[in-house]
């Protein structure tokens, strides 16, 4: 028996198939998909019982196709140099963590949610950071990217990612999604000075394909490990202010990372080794007004429970997120020096997720310091897991 259908995914895989079709009716087929491949023969049918087995992997070949316009498109959008965009999507941009809307059967706006870490006040958090946001000039004015940033924050909340964060070109903009100013302006700080830990610049090439050239594994980290991919990604690493970089505890020398001259890191240190180089993101030096970073809270439960709190805390509070047309009700109290959160089914005080956003970055928020009671002292440490 001539396996069909085996030769036509041998085919997809191939990268023979150009599109495909949902079609009422093809040479007294009903309801069938059609194939239509680069190669002979060019035509191919799938009856309507094998929808169930085929849709999966022409989705995936979809956002295939997507994904090259949207690499196209960005590179409109943004200006960058083919260097640039050949390196970033191979190692940062993916199929898997881009997000995209369509409009009259075209990509209308895009979006790409890496992970990030933030170290907040030494308590280490998840967060969805939006990054190479772009809307194809035709849709622009029409809201698809706040509906796109809409559902990508949903998304995270309902996986339960505590916080979302981004880097934007317009403040104003992300404001109105709930977003807020955490960090911004020119600031640079020396990282060898505390907790006995001490960094060395790699100004060798050969030095840094030595350190690549040793990696077995390492944890949530997503690496390439031949000499081809370090070419790549040292041409990432040539801006302003990149560079590969050895960390030292006192003589002990603990491992290295990479950074890419914005919040970008790579390491092959342990997680906690690495939470503790203090601000490692004031290796950038900001122009004033030119480099930003804006957070917004999603998980209220998950940030505010285990803060530490040294007054006498027993109220219900009710969190309002009118971007994603939630509230949430809370009991929050004292329960040995930390605040321990369950959720309640009565209404509280009134806060907004902006104003708590700000008040738990340590921002200045006058109606959380009053119903809280004290002003929260803050301490950021931002990196990434990616290029």
């Amino acid at each position: 028996m001539y396996p069909y259908h085996n030769c036509i995914k041998r085919r997809i895989k191939a990268g023979e198939l150009e599109s495909f079709v949902f079609a009422d009716e093809y040479k007294g087929i009903k309801d069938c998909i059609l194939l239509i491949f680069s190669t002979y023969p060019h035509i191919r049918v799938i009856r309507n019982y094998r929808f169930v087995e085929y849709l999966p992997i022409l989705n995936n070949f979809s956002k295939m196709i997507d994904f090259q316009e949207i690499k196209s498109k960005y590179q409109m959008i943004f200006g960058d140099s083919d260097t640039y965009c050949d390196a970033v999507f191979s190692y940062v941009y993916s199929c898997d963590n881009i997000r995209y809307l369509l409009a009259n059967e075209r990509v209308a706006t895009f979006t790409f949610l890496l992970d990030k870490k933030i170290s907040v006040c030494n308590k280490l958090l998840d967060s969805i950071f939006f990054s190479g946001v772009g809307t194809i000039p035709d849709f622009r004015g029409q809201g698809y990217m706040k509906n796109l940033v809409k559902t990508c924050l949903l998304e995270g909340a309902s996986k339960g990612i505590p916080l979302a964060t981004l880097s934007p070109a317009n403040e104003n903009y992300y404001s109105s999604c709930g977003f807020r100013t955490i960090e911004r302006g020119e600031r640079v700080e020396n990282l060898n000075a505390q907790e006995g830990y001490s960094i060395r610049f790699i100004e060798s090439a050969e030095e840094y394909f030595s350190l690549y050239s040793k990696l077995n594994s390492i944890s949530n980290v997503f690496i390439k490990k031949n000499i081809d991919d370090c070419e790549k990604i040292l041409k990432v690493l040539s801006c302003d202010g990149g560079g590969v970089f050895k960390v030292f505890e006192g003589d002990k020398y603990l491992g290295y990372f990479l950074y890419d001259g914005s919040e970008s890191f790579e390491y092959d240190l342990d997680i906690t080794a690495f939470s503790k180089i203090p601000y490692v993101k004031n290796y950038t030096k900001y122009g004033a007004g030119e480099s930003r970073f804006m957070a917004r809270i999603l998980r209220v439960d998950s940030v505010l429970d285990g803060i530490e709190c040294l007054v006498d805390l027993d109220i219900n509070i009710t969190v309002l997120d009118k971007f994603l047309d939630r509230r949430e009700n809370l009991i929050l109290k004292n329960r040995n020096g930390v605040i321990a959160v369950n959720k309640s089914n009565d209404t509280g005080v009134l806060i907004s997720v902006e104003d708590l956003t700000d008040w738990y970055f340590g921002r200045s928020s006058p109606i959380c310091e009053k119903v809280f009671g004290f002003r929260r002292e803050c301490k950021i440490t931002l990196f990434d897991r990616y290029l």
